[in-house]
């Protein structure tokens, strides 16, 4: 196998948002990071992780090793302090960005759409630890403006969604015709109650728990609690768009 060279992918970093604070300390990190992934894997399927650990090998400091077979077994340190408040940090940031993404699904709006985000934090010290991840946050996200700080009001016409101790705000305004969303809010609104209705009059019906078939019956009662999480989604956003 060929070494790697500068314009190999393996020799080339992975892409970070600029100013991340990801992106430092991961340039010098990632080849022993895939080099233990690769003794990990060489078990299973010792021809490709050899071949792939000999390219990595112009990357790494010099050592008596010659072949993945003969390098030992990884071993695992404890996390310092920074890489568990890391952790936790990219947890947060996962559950912020799914959030978003709940928010684009209730509104329509497809993922490449970059969207205007106000994070309200409960705090200024909250608002601090967003700030140094705000870099990867828009790039996560998708977003085209960020504001973060603490106990931020709303404003007029904007879609609200909770992440933790943190309220996301997205203003909708320039994005979508907030009289037409109201009706279509509205009309979803309706057709999810409707729905909901009608199964709980189906599950209150005794002929029916009776003789449909304890799966059947398991499968309605998620769909009802489904139904009544979806109105009370909907309602809530809809509640945002009042004039």
């Amino acid at each position: 196998t060929a070494p790697a060279t500068p314009s190999s992918p393996l020799a080339s970093p992975p892409a970070f948002p600029p100013g991340s604070p990801s992106a430092g300390p991961a340039l010098p990190a990632w080849p022993a990071v895939f080099e233990e992934l690769l003794a990990l894997l060489h078990p299973l399927v010792p021809c490709l992780t050899e071949s792939l650990w000999q390219d990595l090998r112009p990357l790494r400091l010099p050592g008596p090793l010659t072949t993945l077979a003969a390098s030992p077994w990884p071993v695992t340190t404890p996390a310092e302090p920074r890489d568990a408040e890391l952790l936790d940090d990219m947890a947060q940031l996962l559950h912020l960005v799914l959030a978003l993404r709940g928010l684009r699904a209730i509104y329509l709006l497809p993922e490449p759409t970059p969207l205007p985000l106000l994070l309200s934090t409960a705090s200024a010290g909250e608002a601090l630890r967003w700030r140094r991840h705000d870099p990867l946050l828009r790039f996560a996200a998708h977003l085209s403006d960020l504001t973060i700080g603490p106990g931020l009001t709303p404003p007029p016409g904007a879609a609200q969604a909770v992440s933790g101790a943190c309220r996301l705000l997205v203003p909708l305004s320039g994005l979508l015709d907030l009289g037409r969303e109201r009706l279509r809010l509205a009309s979803e609104v309706n057709r999810a109650r409707k729905q909901f209705d009608e199964l709980a009059w189906k599950l209150k019906n005794r002929e029916f728990l009776k003789r449909a078939p304890p799966p059947i019956v398991a499968q309605d009662r998620r769909r009802h609690q489904e139904l009544r999480q979806q109105l009370e989604q909907l309602s809530e956003q809809l509640s945002y768009l009042k004039p």
